[in-house]
């Protein structure tokens, strides 16, 4: 799945703001408790944006030194606290 989507991402570089959507969902399930379950288990869904394809990709920029650093940061939060909760912390 994750290099389905990859693929497909990359496919729509041409275009940023269709990305940036699917992007944003991507993250969202990606902090969700079942994103983050999944992430437990060993499938990472971040690994889907093709991040070097954007950082060479115009129109990408603002959004890779701006938003993308606000969304892993909460993704990031979410699986450390899932970790905690399943470590007993």
């Amino acid at each position: 799945m994750i290099l389905v989507l990859r693929e497909w991402l990359s496919e729509q570089l041409s275009s940023p703001r269709p990305v940036f959507r699917t992007v944003e969902g991507l993250a969202a399930c990606a902090a969700s408790p079942e994103g983050v379950h999944a992430f437990a288990r060993g499938l990472d869904l971040i690994q889907a944006l093709p991040l070097e394809e954007m950082r060479a990709g115009e129109g990408f920029s603002t959004f890779l030194a701006q938003r993308l650093p606000q969304l892993l940061g909460k993704i990031a939060s979410k699986r450390e606290q899932h970790l905690n909760a399943l470590r007993g912390q």
